[in-house]
């Protein structure tokens, strides 16, 4: 069985990647753009704008979980990161 490369004295119960968040982030707020220029084109805030909104969000934590990634011990980055992952969707 393989066992997960756990960090000592970590919130995290594994020691998090370094590169995939950077490209989430960066995937995430493109399309938080797209949908803001969707929802400016066609006026359709009502329909579109909460897309943008959530994937603004899904940015930012991804953003904090890279920042946690090196700095392991802070609990306000590992919950802050994870309460904006659980609340974009």
């Amino acid at each position: 069985m393989i066992k997960p490369n756990l960090v000592d004295e970590s919130y995290y119960y594994y020691a998090p990647n370094k590169t995939a968040p950077v490209f989430f982030s960066i995937a995430f707020a493109i399309l938080a753009a797209a949908h803001l220029h969707k929802a400016l084109l066609y006026n359709s805030f009502s329909f579109t704008g909460h897309h943008s909104i959530a994937c603004a969000l899904f940015a930012i934590s991804f953003t904090l979980r890279e920042y946690g990634s090196y700095h392991y011990d802070d609990i306000s980055i590992y919950t802050s990161s994870t309460m904006l992952m659980q609340l974009s969707p």
